[in-house]
């Protein structure tokens, strides 16, 4: 029952495949490795950017969700019934103010992998998958973020 309401793969698609791909090009950028025409090299380890930039990112998160659901009850209602008017108005399945929740819970809980992963690369720094792995989730908490505020 529970795998029957997870989104298709398509909309997962739809809303992660940008900041995906602009991150794996980002995190490509440092490596000479004849897939990028352009190589640079940067002096800055991924983990101290990491460690420097997520936590504050996971911060603004937390309190921006805290915000949302702090405005009271009477804005989540009216969000609600304009979800419900607009199901009516178009006979077609409409959301639900639950997916503020969703739309918070990926990329506050993928801010906080990357700190983890950051802090691993720390201490392993000569491993290279490690470090692009690190370059890749901070580009990708940085486009999540950008998705949090865009329709600000």
């Amino acid at each position: 029952d529970f795998f029957e309401k997870i989104a298709p793969a398509k909309y997962w698609f739809s809303t992660l495949g940008w900041p995906i791909l602009v991150s794996i090009l980002l995190a490509a950028i440092p490596y000479p490795c004849g897939c990028m025409p352009y190589s640079v090299k940067i002096e800055a380890k991924p983990y101290d950017i990491a460690l420097s930039l997520i936590p504050s990112l996971l911060g603004f998160g937390i309190g921006a969700y805290a915000l949302v659901f702090g405005l009271g009850g009477d804005l989540l209602k009216k969000i609600q019934e304009g979800h419900i008017k607009k199901e009516i108005d178009t006979k077609s399945p409409a959301g639900s103010v639950l997916s503020i929740n969703s739309a918070f819970a990926f990329p506050l809980a993928t801010m906080a992998i990357t700190t983890i992963v950051a802090s691993v690369q720390k201490i392993l720094p000569e491993i290279l998958f490690l470090s692009t792995v690190t370059w890749f989730l901070t580009f990708l908490c940085l486009t999540l973020t950008y998705q949090l505020i865009d329709p600000l």
